[in-house]
Formats: structure tokens, sequence, C-alpha cells
């Protein structure tokens, strides 16, 4: 699947591929604009998250978490890599660089600079993120701060 395109048209539901990606994409943009606020006409109010780490549901605590990582790497830059569409879920591979200048999940700050990448999946329903799901290395994050593997993670 390239740029959202998938088999005869699979997944694009009452929105265009290029209207789904505009609307995920505010959350990058929110992220670079230190603006979480942008995401209110985005999010549903009791969004389900998921991830690799406890995580807060609804969008307020989603929208806590974003800060909250803005915080810890505020030169943080994101990058596509691939995106795609299908049945109603949007897919997008990223990766992000910065320097880890602030407390993050129990970590404190090491001035280290990191790359990490991920993939991220949103379902969206009437226009709006309805569920979340990122997925992303703890234990290489760790290795690249200088930190014991977290804890669950295999050695």
């Amino acid at each position: 699947m390239e740029h959202g395109h998938d088999r005869e048209g699979e997944g694009r539901g009452v929105y265009g591929f290029e209207a789904i990606f505009a609307l995920v994409g505010l959350a990058e943009k929110s992220l670079h604009q230190h603006s979480v606020e942008q995401l209110d006409a985005l999010l549903d109010p009791d969004l389900v998250v998921h991830g690799p780490v406890p995580m807060e549901h609804g969008a307020e605590g989603f929208k806590r978490a974003l800060a909250s990582t803005r915080e810890a790497f505020p030169d943080m830059e994101i990058k596509i890599e691939a995106k795609a569409t299908h049945e109603g879920l949007v897919f997008r591979q990223w990766s992000m660089t910065g320097t880890h200048e602030g407390p993050f999940l129990g970590m404190p700050p090491t001035g280290r600079k990191v790359r990490l990448s991920g993939v991220d999946i949103e379902r969206l329903q009437n226009g709006k993120i309805v569920e979340h799901w990122t997925y992303w290395d703890r234990m290489s994050l760790a290795e690249q701060l200088g930190l014991p593997p977290p804890p669950g993670t295999a050695n």
C-alpha cells in the first residue's frame, strides 16, 4: 500500500485518503507546534489508548501524554515514513529524533540524543479518533539513554 492506497478502494469509508491523513496529521502538527489543544476537534472524549506502557484513556489523558513527551524531548522531530488506510483504520510508520531533556516514563533526563521508530494506528469514527495504538521499542530507547532495560523486557 503506497500513500494510503489499498486494494479496490477498501477503507475509504466516508472520507477520502487525503482527508483522513490531513485529519490524523494534526497530531504530529500539534506536537511540532507545542499546541495539543488543536486536537480537541479530532479526539473523541472517550478515546481508548493502547501502547507499550500504561497510558491514560480519554482525550485529555492522551493530550497530557503528548505534552509530557514534548517536555521530555523538546526538540523532537517526527517524520512519517509510510502510511496507509484499511477499513476505518489509519496506519503510520514513523521515526522520531530528539534530545532527552526532561523526565520520561520515570526516566531522569540524560541529555542524550535518541532515534526511535514505531507504528501508530488510529480507528476513526464520525470524523474523530476513537481508538489509538502506538508501538515502539522500549528497550532501544533505554539503551540509547544508557539506562537499564525497562521492566518486562527481555535482556
